[in-house]
């Protein structure tokens, strides 16, 4: 008896903090969200949505809720744009406020924060992408051809004067082009 309401206790425990927890993410951003339909929580509005079209349910519930919608399923947080004219306005008039990159945890782990592709739009990005664009212009890519083709050939002569050794021949010749 007494293991039951431990368990018991145990588990409305971890259920109210969950709930809490929930409600504060809800909370911490401050800013008003768009309408849109009340979910579940933790689950959010996956239920809510006709996986096989869920289209008509955003046609829905822009009828109900306006031209723009907030939708969660499972914490993750979607709204949803229902008129080209407020698409127009917010993705090509605005669209510097809102476009930059997500902040990916494996870039980090991997060490790959500094690759432009994955960079947040700001100072450090448009430095990188005007070295990227000194580099890489037409009349610089095209100097790169006579290197190339002189590489490639000293490869071909490495492979046939020692083909055993074509792992390191390629290896080389990787390295020489990509410096």
């Amino acid at each position: 008896m007494t293991t039951a309401i431990v368990c018991a206790a145990g588990f409305a425990l971890c259920f109210t903090f969950v709930l809490r927890s929930w409600g504060k993410r809800a909370q911490r951003s401050g800013l008003p969200l768009p309408p849109g339909p009340r979910g579940l929580p933790l689950i959010g509005n996956a239920f809510d949505l006709n996986m096989a079209a869920p289209w008509l349910s955003y046609e829905q519930w822009g009828k109900q809720y306006g031209d723009l919608v907030h939708s969660s399923a499972f914490g993750q947080d979607f709204v949803i744009i229902n008129s080209a004219k407020v698409a127009h306005e917010l993705l090509d008039q605005r669209s510097t406020i809102y476009s930059d990159r997500p902040s990916v945890l494996t870039n980090k782990l991997f060490c790959a924060e500094f690759n432009l592709a994955f960079l947040p739009y700001g100072d450090k990005w448009r430095h990188h992408r005007k070295m990227f664009n000194v580099a890489l212009n037409k009349r610089v890519v095209r100097q790169y051809k006579t290197m190339q083709l002189q590489k490639a050939h000293e490869l071909l002569e490495n492979l046939m004067n020692t083909p055993k050794e074509y792992a390191k021949h390629i290896k080389t010749y990787v390295v020489d082009i990509d410096t």
